[in-house]
């Protein structure tokens, strides 16, 4: 009879501190690993901060990253995560808010490798003034996707722009929204063994 022997660690951890009245930042972490004399060892490791902020009664802030890695045997991933965004009341009329957003993923293999990146933001400002609301809003994105093997590589790339204006008046029930929009998506498909390449947009 083989003995088969086994371990399995987990260590979790978490903080939160307060860098003023008004300022609060929570760390979050965790690790698990398992190890056996049979095989599928596996490691997995995740990380999440958040920063939450309020100096004023006009402006607040919150930020969120999170990174999360895994391994199990020889497939290997990993992604980074953030989100953030911001707002400011200029006046008892006028407000601004902005974003911001990106995410990051790669996954391996003895046999490929692939990778997704995205970032989006946003910006808007709006008026209001008794029954009167006027807003105006305008956003962009690009992703970037990825895919490896020993005999082909393929690229994806794609981008968007948008806008929109809003116009709202409550007494009289008149609601008027107008967008417009640009969006465009690369592709590439190579062959790394002959060299031959084909494109499509």
């Amino acid at each position: 009879t083989k003995n088969v022997n086994s371990s399995n660690t987990m260590i979790h951890m978490s903080n939160t501190t307060n860098l003023s009245k008004s300022s609060i930042v929570t760390a979050y972490g965790t690790k698990n690993s398992s190890h056996s004399s049979r095989g599928g060892n596996s490691d997995s490791q995740g990380l999440r901060l958040d920063f939450r902020s309020t100096p004023s009664r006009e402006f607040n802030q919150n930020h969120k990253y999170t990174f999360a890695g895994t391994k199990f045997g020889a497939a290997k991933s990993e992604g980074g995560f953030y989100n953030g965004t911001m707002s400011y009341v200029v006046s008892r009329s006028i407000y601004a808010n902005m974003g911001l957003t990106n995410n990051n993923f790669v996954y391996r293999t003895n046999e490929s490798k692939s990778t997704s990146d995205t970032i989006s933001s946003n910006a808007s400002m709006g008026y209001s003034a008794g029954a009167l609301s006027l807003s105006e809003g305008i956003g962009y994105s690009k992703s970037d996707d990825n895919f490896v093997t020993r005999t082909n590589e393929s690229k994806s790339t794609s981008n968007t722009i948008s806008s929109n204006t809003g116009i709202k008046y409550r007494a009289g029930q008149l609601t008027l929204s107008e967008g417009i929009g640009y969006s465009k998506t690369d592709n590439n498909i190579v062959n790394r063994i002959n060299g031959t390449k084909s494109t499509s947009t």
